[in-house]
Parts: C-alpha cells; sequence; structure tokens
C-alpha cells in the first residue's frame, strides 16, 4: 500500500507542477502582451512630458540670464 500512495503522491505532484506551468505561461503571455505596452506607453508619456518642462525651464532661465543686474 505505501507505493499506491507514493504513486498516487507523485501523479498528483506532476499534475499540480503541470498546472503551474501552463499558468506561468499565461501569466508570461498576459505580461508581455498587455502590461508591457501599457507601461511602455505611459513612460513615453511621461518622458515627454518631463522633455517639456524641461525645456521650458531652460528657456525660463536663458531669459532671466539675458536680463542684466542693476546694482
Amino acid at each position: 500500500m505505501p507505493s499506491a500512495n507514493k504513486s498516487e503522491t507523485g501523479a498528483r505532484v506532476r499534475g499540480a507542477a503541470n498546472q503551474i506551468q501552463d499558468e506561468l505561461k499565461e501569466f508570461a503571455r498576459w505580461f508581455n502582451d498587455d502590461v508591457v505596452p501599457n507601461v511602455r506607453t505611459g513612460s513615453t508619456k511621461a518622458l515627454r512630458t518631463a522633455s517639456a518642462k524641461l525645456a521650458e525651464l531652460a528657456d525660463e532661465l536663458e531669459r532671466h540670464s539675458r536680463v542684466p543686474r542693476s546694482s
């Protein structure tokens, strides 16, 4: 009887391992197809916004450096 229990336990473990492997493949597909593109889009927008704000700041600094100081 003990070997039958080991056999049954082994089969259950293999079944669970296969299910986990299938779930991990599905997770990786979802992550690559849905999450990564959204993160890239958000990151691109954030970088463009930051770039525009930095350009505005640089323009402002240039304007202030052109004004002669009165003593």
